[in-house]
């Protein structure tokens, strides 16, 4: 079991770097990846807050790149 990064999500999900983004595909393709809930949450904020991806949009993206059900809870605190 291999632990990612936020950094190595963010490479293969913006394609920012095509040389990243190649190396993080080929791992990705190849290995059992897991993914701590802390690094997703960081993911999502890192998206959100700093490249400006609407919520719609990676909540989108966590569903098609890992089958995740995302309930957005927009305006709303825990």
């Amino acid at each position: 079991m291999e632990l990612l990064d936020a950094n190595f999500i963010l490479r293969y999900l913006l394609r920012d770097n095509e040389e990243h983004f190649l190396v993080v595909r080929d791992i990705i393709e190849k290995n059992h990846l897991t993914i701590p809930d802390f690094i997703f949450a960081e993911t999502v904020y890192v998206l959100e807050k700093v490249y400006k991806v609407p919520r719609i949009e990676i909540k989108m993206c966590c569903q098609t790149y890992w089958g995740i059900k995302i309930f957005l809870q927009i305006g709303r605190m825990f």
